[in-house]
């Protein structure tokens, strides 16, 4: 499985965003739960200060299946600029 989650920030209104989605196919609605597990023994497994997880270990379950995860999250790259990058293992 491979997964991108991208984070961004729109000045556009909720409505006018909706709008421009309308030109595009609704494919299905999925019911998702993300279950996330901390471990106050493993430094790499606790939340930074601003509480974004570094590294996280979860439980995703979906309509068709349940998945154990570890991702690790980069946040910024070596130029400091912000971005959202998962790995998953």
């Amino acid at each position: 499985m491979k997964e991108i989650e991208i984070l961004v920030n729109f000045d556009n209104t909720k409505e006018e965003i909706l709008e421009k989605f309308e030109k595009y196919q609704f494919i299905k609605k999925t019911k998702l739960i993300d279950t996330y597990y901390l471990d106050k023994l493993r430094k790499n497994l606790k939340p930074m200060a601003d509480l974004r997880l570094n590294e996280v270990f979860r439980i995703r379950e979906t309509d068709q299946e349940t998945e154990m995860t570890y991702k690790i999250n980069h946040f910024k790259d070596d130029n400091g600029n912000t971005l959202m990058n998962m790995k998953q293992k």
